[in-house]
């Protein structure tokens, strides 16, 4: 790949542009890829190519839960530290960066023009007042991924209702015990809440209202969607220890062929299609419904943000752009596990030659709702975690859980 030649199948030419800086580096944190180790690094060799004399470097993010990332990020953050130029973030931290004045923004040079070609909920949570701090890049939304071949063998259609779900489970966990019936993430973080809300959104319910931010989290279609999870753990549909389990332990049960359903973001399909024994036996679709309401799938993502402490803005911001643009969105899309937040490269022939139902994913991205857009999102958030979880083991009842938690967040938003 050397300077002036086309990056295959991207059509981005490495002609080297000027010198824009002498002894400059560039330091980006981010996620590291399951798929491929070294993808973030080899697309930040490219722009080295184009940008003479501009070093640059990558730091992976802590692993594990998203929880410890957001706390490394609010350390580095909040002491002004320039070491990182630009880092990833998930979609709901930017209604906590910009406030604080600790992303820079990005109007001028990413214009609405631009943003119409991103996924819409993600550049709503991405726009706080009227400007927007984040480029995004890796398209998450949940889905519900299935065995064709398993429910083909017994003439089912993949489960449209929570019900369907349940009912199906408890059939399949008799003829198949040695599979999960269904795999999904209940663990104490952000997937479970997540989770949670898919089906309260589901059954109409929400956290906040949309409208006044009055807090509605203690209410019947919220109850009904809390107690239906109950009800797979009382059935026994979903695996052991779900309450504890990582979202990726439970993505491997599914990869490695040993679950029917599963619910996870978009990487386990092509983690999936990984697996020569899973290859065109693994089937998505939406997320189940309550009777009555739409399918609603959790806005997840993360995007670019350039540090407002780094040393070199103009050159992050130029890093920031060129990694999250359509070239190198096709080339982390065709290289990696994830799903390009750029809709356009979802349809793109290649990435469609190797991931036919990537088209879906451009539908079902106009229609995924994001978490409600707050600053004080990571303590509310933290509450229903911490509630709902005693509702998933038994600590209290549905009802108690509820009503603990929204007198929690009533508090957090009050500054109680």
């Amino acid at each position: 790949m050397g300077a002036g030649l086309a990056v295959a199948g991207t059509g981005l030419n490495l002609a080297p542009r000027r010198a824009d800086a002498a002894n400059v580096t560039l330091t980006y944190m981010g996620l590291r890829s399951s798929a491929n180790a070294n993808v973030q690094r080899d697309m930040m060799k490219l722009f080295e190519k184009m940008h003479p004399g501009v070093k640059t470097q990558f730091v992976s993010a802590p692993t594990g839960a998203a929880d410890a990332y957001h706390d490394k990020l609010v350390t580095v953050l909040s002491a002004h530290d320039g070491s990182i130029d630009i880092f990833d973030s998930d979609v709901i931290w930017q209604a906590q960066w910009a406030p604080a004045g600790w992303a820079v923004e990005l109007d001028k040079v990413f214009p609405p023009s631009a943003q119409k070609n991103y996924v819409p909920a993600m550049i709503w949570a991405d726009t706080i007042g009227s400007h927007i701090y984040g480029i995004p890049w890796m398209l998450d939304t949940g889905h519900l991924f299935y065995r064709k071949d398993i429910l083909d063998a017994n003439g089912l259609k993949p489960a449209t209702t929570w019900q369907e779900l349940l009912t199906q489970g408890v059939m399949l966990k008799k003829k198949y015990p040695k599979m999960v019936p269904f795999v999904a993430c209940y663990q104490k973080g952000q997937q479970l809440v997540c989770n949670f809300l898919e089906y309260v959104w589901s059954a109409g319910g929400e956290l906040l209202d949309p409208k006044t931010g009055k807090v509605v989290l203690n209410s019947p279609e919220n109850l009904r969607a809390l107690n239906m999870m109950i009800s797979y753990i009382k059935k026994g549909i979903v695996q052991p220890g779900i309450v504890s389990m990582d979202l990726d332990v439970g993505r491997q049960i599914f990869t490695q062929g040993n679950a029917v359903y599963h619910r996870n973001w978009n990487y386990a399909y092509a983690l999936s299609q990984a697996n020569a024994k899973l290859v065109d036996k693994v089937g998505v679709t939406n997320i189940p419904v309550f009777p009555g309401h739409p399918t609603a799938s959790c806005a997840g993502g993360w995007q670019y943000v350039v540090n407002s402490s780094s040393k070199n803005v103009d050159l992050a911001v130029q890093l920031a752009l060129f990694l999250g643009g359509k070239q190198m969105q096709k080339y982390k899309t065709l290289n990696a596990e994830w799903t390009p937040a750029y809709l356009p490269v979802n349809e793109d022939k290649d990435v469609v030659a190797k991931y036919p139902y990537y088209p879906l994913l451009t539908q079902q991205a106009k229609t995924a709702k994001s978490r409600p857009k707050t600053p004080n999102w990571t303590h509310i958030s933290n509450a229903i975690e911490a509630e709902v979880t005693n509702a998933l083991t038994g600590a209290k009842s549905a009802e108690q859980a509820l009503k603990d938690a929204s007198g929690q967040v009533e508090a957090i938003i009050a500054g109680a």
